[in-house]
């Protein structure tokens, strides 16, 4: 029986992390595949509730927090949503869970405006935590967030963070319906595509899958992943192909739920 290695945080690591979130005033939490593979969703949404602090996700993090929670903003970065994007632009913290911030994830590093950025890295790999000169907290993301936690309690971002991520949110929310809505063209856009899938197969037992193309942007920004699991994409290696075989083996390993096979570079 394999059993996953929770490698708690060191004390003067957690310290330190502790106290750099409290001095924040804009923090945005991007939370990575490393979040999903730690089974930490939940504590990921306990929290950004417990201390109010906005959620963005990259391709690998995608479906670690339900995007109809009110402080869950979508992707980031490159392929990001413009309510994810807007509270980037002015974080003067980036807490990094389980990723490794790469060229998508940041847009190069063009991104993020906020002079006085800092960046907290929270990952089971010493060599991704400590990443852009980030303060490096090296642990297992479901045991790291429930240390800063602790340590947090009675912290909250101010309220004002919260407010303007559900005014970002809604602006694209409504944005992104629009680019949805079925408009019976004879030639549909990719987004209006997505939209007719999730309105007849999406929801909790759906599946996306994909790999290669545009489509991966599309589907990053568009599809509304729910529940943990709920977005497949294979994009570290862009692999031509991949969708086939992946989509069996989605469906084999999940036989119950409805598997959404789209291929993005054919």
């Amino acid at each position: 029986i394999w059993t996953t290695r929770r490698p708690r945080p060191d004390a003067d690591e957690l310290a330190n992390a502790i106290a750099l979130i409290k001095k924040s005033e804009k923090p945005v939490i991007i939370a990575g595949g490393g979040v999903l593979y730690s089974q930490a969703t939940k504590e990921l949404t306990d929290f950004a509730d417990a201390h109010g602090i906005p959620v963005v996700v990259t391709q690998a993090g995608k479906s670690a927090i339900d995007e109809r929670h009110p402080l869950a903003l979508g992707s980031v970065g490159v392929t990001g949503t413009s309510a994810a994007n807007a509270i980037a632009e002015e974080a003067d913290l980036l807490i990094a869970v389980g990723t490794r911030c790469q060229d998508f994830t940041t847009g190069s590093w063009a991104l993020f405006k906020n002079e006085t950025l800092s960046i907290l890295g929270v990952n089971i790999a010493a060599y991704d935590a400590v990443k852009h000169d980030g303060l490096a907290l090296v642990a297992d993301a479901r045991e790291g967030l429930k240390a800063i936690s602790e340590g947090l309690a009675g912290w909250k971002a101010p309220a004002a963070l919260a407010a303007k991520a559900e005014k970002e949110k809604k602006i694209w929310t409504e944005a992104a319906a629009k680019a949805m809505a079925t408009t019976n063209a004879a030639l549909p856009s990719d987004a209006q595509v997505i939209g007719a899938v999730t309105r007849t197969i999406g929801g909790e037992n759906a599946i996306a899958l994909c790999a290669a193309g545009g489509l991966p942007g599309e589907l990053h920004k568009l599809w509304p992943a729910t529940v943990a699991g709920s977005y497949h994409m294979e994009y570290g290696f862009s692999w031509m192909g991949y969708e086939a075989a992946g989509g069996l083996g989605a469906k084999m390993g999940h036989p119950g739920q409805d598997v959404s096979v789209m291929v993005g570079d054919g």
